[in-house]
């Protein structure tokens, strides 16, 4: 079983300490792993959702995080997170959940967002 590597934040912020991944010989289980997603999950909205900041320019319609974490949800019924980088599939899911509900995201905001 690979060990947690420190999941990367997206909006500022450090993960919990459960996810930090401080201990070496520690395997990763599917609740782990069900724990991280959930915490990828929680960070959409602070990007592009009503709980992004009033200045930020990813704010949009609700609608757009939703869509984005059903985009992320279904993509790692399939995939583990542990062999996928989460943290470009949550730019992904944002871009085209912007690009499904005809809210324009360009990707310079999306990298500036995270940089």
């Amino acid at each position: 079983r690979p060990a947690v590597a420190a999941p990367r934040c997206l909006v500022g912020g450090e993960p919990p300490p459960e996810l930090s991944g401080d201990a070496p010989d520690v395997g990763v289980g599917a609740a782990d792993e069900s724990k991280l997603l959930r915490w990828y999950e929680r960070q959409i909205p602070m990007l592009a959702g009503r709980a992004a900041p009033a200045e930020s320019r990813l704010r949009r319609n609700p609608k757009v995080a939703a869509t984005a974490v059903m985009l992320l949800k279904r993509f790692y019924l399939s995939h583990s997170i542990l062999e996928c980088e989460p943290m470009a599939h949550c730019l992904g899911a944002v871009f085209l959940a912007a690009k499904l509900e005809d809210e324009f995201v360009s990707c310079a905001d999306l990298a500036a967002a995270v940089l």
